[in-house]
């Protein structure tokens, strides 16, 4: 079965930092070797991730995420059954977004399990976008 899982963490380091790099590339040979798939943002002092995968690898996973010094106050956004992908072609993409003033990320920052599914699409959307973008995609 595969699935979405969604999660905000705070980082302990700041933002442009070689720690990111450092994240980007266990993920993407995790990731790859995993059959798990999906976004990371950053926004200043704050993650948010996406990630899709088989259910017990991405439960593996989450799991050492959890466990990660370089970031504290795991809270898991969604959860859900899908049948598609959105980050299919991503191992793990990348969207640093720190210090930008946007109505984006008022919404990310507020994100929460309680948040409405239209916010939860709206995010999904945008990050979807932020993705093709940078793949060169329309």
């Amino acid at each position: 079965m595969t699935i979405r899982l969604i999660y905000k963490s705070r980082a302990t380091f700041p933002p442009f930092s070689v720690t990111d790099v450092d994240i980007m590339r266990e993920a993407d040979s995790h990731n790859s070797e995993n059959d798990i798939t999906g976004f990371l943002v950053r926004l200043d002092w704050m993650y948010i991730q996406v990630l899709e995968g088989e259910r017990e690898a991405v439960n593996t996973l989450i799991q050492g995420i959890i466990k990660d010094p370089r970031h504290y106050a795991y809270q898991m956004i969604q959860l859900v059954e899908i049948e598609q992908r959105m980050f299919g072609d991503w191992s793990m993409g990348y969207m640093d977004m720190s210090g930008k003033k946007l109505a984006f990320s008022s919404m990310l920052q507020g994100l929460s399990d309680t948040s409405p599914a239209e916010d939860m699409g709206h995010v999904l959307n945008h990050i979807a976008h932020a993705a093709q973008m940078q793949s060169g995609q329309p």
